[in-house]
């Protein structure tokens, strides 16, 4: 028993001392309880959009909703532990689509957004083009959202309209609301409800017009149910006891036109068959905004399947969307990117400006946003080591932050001196974005573990720790590693056990002087 502590002992102050790396100041585990966003009291001063369906879709009683609404966020868990650029998220009854909805707005726990575009289907209305807010704010029973200016501007273009009749009784925004303001602050909102009469080429035209209005900040919400069955919605196409199958066949092909983010696929099986999926306007519009993107389906469900009863069903499923981060990086661009290092450390430690210009500079590669660790060693001893493991900000500026903060900003060693600095030997570690790990327990999950090529992140609650790859070299055994990794997020040894622990996975690109 001796022998066993003293060995688990020795190895964590190796692992702290020799390849332990440290999260910046900024937090950058989204922790799973901190969901319920304060909303900041602001003063409201314009025309407001009363809520049309509280009482009916969702509760009209403040707590009860909020509290409805963390259970369903609670219950369910990040898959990357990144922004997300949109997501995809059904808008029925909360009781219903609920539960399906709490995946895609979980994706989003922990970011800060300052404008979220809306893009729903229009339920009461025909027209074409699309209808932009006449209103100034929208209210839920948790409060009033303000509508970003852009509505306005928007209002000018031929394509847009506003329209009372449409945008009054409509529940495909506003439902997604509450969820909105359970998980971001301080934001503004710009709903669009697209016309069911468009042709593609004119979707096509509405989405470039938004795409100039999307910036960094924004998340885009694609507001869609899926197949609407029975005879409460005229489509009865299937034999009683064969409507799940069929249902779900009807589901999955939409589904993989998403996955595909084949715009005009999607809307061309919408409109040139009889199929009942009411987003087939919005979500040609919403993709077609999106380039680049990894598409995650996160849930799938019916009604039908939750009543027991096909009679009539609506599908609801949760989708989130991610940039593509490839790490493809030259070696001229890693020496230059090491140099890079260098030069900042030098000239902030003589309170000068770094004048080191990139040669190889591909904006592409260097400007897109990028999990990175610096590593800094004397001798092979560690002599900081801190980085960002969310794609938080451009990989170049998070090279320059975290070269300076390793040398100055590691509580564990005193500020780098210029005499060590001819000494250091500096590392860069370009991440991949952390994913989710699934298995159907604990030992599942270790058995998919890769030493030497997986770096691990542990979450529980407010507790969380990284090892990146290298710790692999230390801590070759999959129980130990994950023991060791337990006990620096300030858990217990044994807490990667539990089922209440998030195990995330990222590979990295490693390159040092």
């Amino acid at each position: 028993m001796i022998a066993t502590i003293y060995r688990s002992s020795l190895i964590f102050l190796l692992i702290f001392v020799l390849t332990g790396c440290s999260f910046n100041n900024a937090k950058n585990i989204v922790h799973n309880n901190n969901m319920i966003k304060d909303q900041k009291v602001q003063e409201v001063v314009g025309t407001v959009r009363p809520a049309a369906v509280a009482g009916s879709f969702y509760g009209n009683d403040e707590q009860q909703l909020k509290k409805q609404l963390s259970q369903y966020l609670v219950s369910v868990v990040q898959q990357k532990l990144a922004a997300p650029l949109a997501i995809l998220a059904p808008h029925a009854g909360l009781d219903y689509s609920g539960a399906t909805a709490a995946h895609s707005f979980k994706q989003i726990v922990g970011y800060n957004f300052k404008k979220v575009l809306i893009l729903a289907p229009s339920h009461y209305q025909l027209f074409k083009g699309a209808v932009v807010p006449s209103f100034d704010y929208y209210q839920t029973p948790l409060g009033k959202i303000k509508i970003a200016e852009e509505a306005k501007k928007l209002v000018n273009n031929k394509l847009f309209q506003q329209n009372l009749a449409a945008e009054e009784p409509e529940h495909a925004i506003e439902v997604e609301l509450p969820f909105l303001q359970m998980v971001l602050n301080d934001f503004t909102i710009l709903p669009i409800l697209i016309g069911s009469d468009n042709n593609y080429e004119e979707l096509m035209q509405i989405s470039a017009e938004l795409q100039k209005i999307v910036d960094d900040q924004t998340l885009i919400v694609i507001s869609t149910d899926f197949t609407h069955y029975g005879p409460n919605y005229g489509y009865t196409p299937f034999k009683n006891g064969e409507q799940k199958e069929k249902i779900a066949e009807i589901d999955n092909r939409a589904f993989d036109l998403i996955k595909k983010m084949d715009a005009q696929g999607f809307y061309n099986y919408v409109h040139d068959s009889s199929v009942t999926i009411d987003g087939g306007t919005a979500i040609p519009v919403g993709l077609q905004l999106l380039k680049n993107i990894e598409v995650i389906q996160l849930a799938y469900q019916t009604s039908g399947n939750i009543l027991n009863d096909y009679t009539n069903s609506v599908s609801y499923a949760a989708f989130a969307f991610y940039p593509t981060v490839k790490i493809e990086i030259s070696v001229d661009q890693q020496k230059e990117l090491l140099e890079l290092s260098r030069k900042e450390i030098d000239s902030t430690l003589r309170n000068q400006k770094n004048d080191f210009k990139l040669k190889y500079n591909d904006e592409a590669v260097l400007k897109g946003k990028q999990g990175v660790f610096v590593t800094l060693t004397i001798n092979d001893q560690l002599r900081g080591c801190i980085g960002h493991i969310i794609p938080q900000e451009p990989m170049i500026k998070a090279i320059r932050d975290n070269a300076v903060n390793a040398a100055l900003r590691d509580s564990r060693f005193s500020p780098l001196t210029l005499a060590e600095l001819d000494k250091v030997k500096i590392e860069i570690s370009l991440l991949t974005v952390p994913q989710l790990l699934t298995g159907k327990d604990y030992q599942e999950k270790m058995n998919k573990l890769r030493p030497n090529i997986d770096g691990v992140v542990l979450i529980n609650g407010d507790q969380d720790a990284t090892f990146l790859p290298q710790v692999w070299e230390q801590i070759p055994d999959k129980q130990e590693f994950l023991k060791q990794l337990s006990l620096k997020a300030g858990m217990s040894e044994n807490a990667w056990q539990d089922p209440a622990t998030s195990w995330y996975v990222y590979q990295i690109k490693g390159f040092e002087e």
